[in-house]
Protein backbone atom coordinates (compact mmCIF):
# COMPACT_ATOMS: atom_id res chain seq x y z
CA UNK A 1 0.00 0.00 0.00
CA UNK A 2 2.61 1.91 1.02
CA UNK A 3 4.47 1.78 -2.57
CA UNK A 4 1.27 2.68 -4.11
CA UNK A 5 0.72 6.00 -2.13
CA UNK A 6 4.68 7.50 -3.65
CA UNK A 7 3.58 6.46 -6.63
CA UNK A 8 0.39 8.39 -6.54
CA UNK A 9 2.63 11.42 -5.07
CA UNK A 10 6.35 10.85 -6.34
CA UNK A 11 6.15 14.20 -8.22
CA UNK A 12 5.59 16.00 -4.92
CA UNK A 13 7.17 14.30 -2.68
CA UNK A 14 9.94 14.54 -4.85
CA UNK A 15 10.41 18.35 -4.60
CA UNK A 16 13.33 19.54 -2.20
CA UNK A 17 13.08 23.49 -1.80
CA UNK A 18 10.15 23.54 -0.26
CA UNK A 19 9.81 20.05 1.10
CA UNK A 20 5.89 19.69 0.84
CA UNK A 21 5.41 16.37 2.11
CA UNK A 22 7.49 15.61 5.30
CA UNK A 23 9.21 12.58 5.67
CA UNK A 24 8.41 9.13 8.06
CA UNK A 25 10.15 10.96 10.86
CA UNK A 26 7.14 13.66 11.52
CA UNK A 27 4.44 12.25 13.21
CA UNK A 28 1.42 13.90 15.09
CA UNK A 29 3.46 14.97 17.78
CA UNK A 30 6.21 16.50 15.62
CA UNK A 31 3.12 17.93 13.48
CA UNK A 32 2.09 20.04 16.60
CA UNK A 33 5.14 21.05 18.20
CA UNK A 34 6.25 22.54 14.74
CA UNK A 35 3.10 24.38 14.04
CA UNK A 36 2.70 25.42 17.63
CA UNK A 37 3.81 28.69 16.84
CA UNK A 38 3.21 29.35 13.25
CA UNK A 39 0.30 31.91 11.96
CA UNK A 40 -3.01 30.82 10.88
CA UNK A 41 -2.64 29.12 7.52
CA UNK A 42 0.72 27.15 8.17
CA UNK A 43 -0.13 23.60 7.50
CA UNK A 44 2.03 20.25 6.81
CA UNK A 45 1.31 17.65 4.57
CA UNK A 46 2.80 14.30 6.25
CA UNK A 47 2.26 10.37 5.99
CA UNK A 48 -0.01 9.17 8.34
CA UNK A 49 1.56 7.04 11.32
CA UNK A 50 -2.25 5.31 12.35
CA UNK A 51 -3.57 4.79 9.13
CA UNK A 52 -0.74 3.57 6.64
CA UNK A 53 -1.29 4.31 3.38
CA UNK A 54 -2.74 7.70 4.03
CA UNK A 55 -1.48 11.29 4.00
CA UNK A 56 -2.75 13.84 6.86
CA UNK A 57 -2.75 17.63 6.11
CA UNK A 58 -2.62 19.97 9.36
CA UNK A 59 -3.11 23.05 9.25
CA UNK A 60 -2.96 25.69 11.72
CA UNK A 61 -6.78 27.10 12.49
CA UNK A 62 -8.02 30.10 14.16
CA UNK A 63 -8.74 28.84 18.03
CA UNK A 64 -12.42 29.61 17.28
CA UNK A 65 -12.52 27.62 14.37
CA UNK A 66 -15.13 24.87 14.84
CA UNK A 67 -13.59 21.91 13.71
CA UNK A 68 -9.86 22.84 15.38
CA UNK A 69 -8.88 20.06 17.95
CA UNK A 70 -7.08 21.27 21.41
CA UNK A 71 -3.64 22.38 19.67
CA UNK A 72 -5.38 24.71 16.90
CA UNK A 73 -4.88 22.54 13.98
CA UNK A 74 -7.17 21.34 11.80
CA UNK A 75 -6.15 17.70 10.48
CA UNK A 76 -7.73 16.39 6.75
CA UNK A 77 -6.68 12.82 6.31
CA UNK A 78 -6.03 11.96 2.49
CA UNK A 79 -6.51 8.22 1.16
CA UNK A 80 -5.03 6.16 -1.05
CA UNK A 81 -8.70 6.07 -2.79
CA UNK A 82 -8.62 9.60 -3.02
CA UNK A 83 -5.27 10.35 -4.82
CA UNK A 84 -6.38 8.81 -7.76
CA UNK A 85 -9.22 10.96 -8.24
CA UNK A 86 -7.75 13.74 -7.77
CA UNK A 87 -3.39 14.72 -7.50
CA UNK A 88 -2.15 15.57 -4.36
CA UNK A 89 -1.48 18.90 -5.53
CA UNK A 90 -4.92 19.42 -6.10
CA UNK A 91 -5.91 18.54 -2.40
CA UNK A 92 -3.24 20.89 -1.16
CA UNK A 93 -4.29 23.74 -3.61
CA UNK A 94 -8.07 23.04 -2.33
CA UNK A 95 -7.83 22.98 1.86
CA UNK A 96 -9.64 25.76 2.56
CA UNK A 97 -7.54 28.22 4.95
CA UNK A 98 -3.98 26.54 4.28
CA UNK A 99 -1.89 29.29 2.93
CA UNK A 100 2.00 28.53 3.46
CA UNK A 101 3.58 25.15 3.53
CA UNK A 102 5.76 24.70 6.50
CA UNK A 103 9.15 22.85 5.33
CA UNK A 104 9.79 20.93 8.61
CA UNK A 105 13.45 20.52 7.45
CA UNK A 106 14.89 24.25 6.84
CA UNK A 107 12.07 25.48 9.30
CA UNK A 108 10.81 28.31 6.37
CA UNK A 109 7.02 28.76 5.55
CA UNK A 110 6.25 29.65 1.85
CA UNK A 111 3.05 30.40 -0.02
CA UNK A 112 1.47 27.43 -1.90
CA UNK A 113 0.61 29.43 -4.60
CA UNK A 114 4.25 30.11 -5.29
CA UNK A 115 5.09 25.97 -5.25
CA UNK A 116 2.49 24.74 -7.17
CA UNK A 117 2.20 28.18 -9.77
CA UNK A 118 1.17 26.10 -12.92
CA UNK A 119 -1.92 24.93 -10.94
CA UNK A 120 -3.42 27.80 -10.14
CA UNK A 121 -2.22 29.12 -13.61
CA UNK A 122 -4.38 26.25 -15.32
CA UNK A 123 -7.11 26.74 -12.82
CA UNK A 124 -7.29 30.45 -14.12
CA UNK A 125 -6.79 29.89 -17.91
CA UNK A 126 -9.80 27.31 -17.37
CA UNK A 127 -11.77 29.90 -15.56
CA UNK A 128 -11.18 32.63 -18.00
CA UNK A 129 -12.35 30.01 -20.43
CA UNK A 130 -15.37 29.35 -18.84
CA UNK A 131 -16.25 33.31 -18.79
CA UNK A 132 -15.46 33.31 -22.42
CA UNK A 133 -17.95 30.51 -23.04
CA UNK A 134 -20.37 32.28 -20.83
CA UNK A 135 -20.33 34.90 -22.94
CA UNK A 136 -21.12 33.54 -25.94
CA UNK A 137 -23.59 31.42 -25.19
Amino acid sequence: MLLKLLRQIHNVWNLQDPCVIAGFDMDRLGTVQALSLEPVGTFICRFSMSQPGCLVLSCRVAPTHPNADGDGLLHAIIKLDDLFDRRVETWIRDFAGATHILDVYKNKRVDKRKVFTSNYTRLRAMQAIDAYDDILI
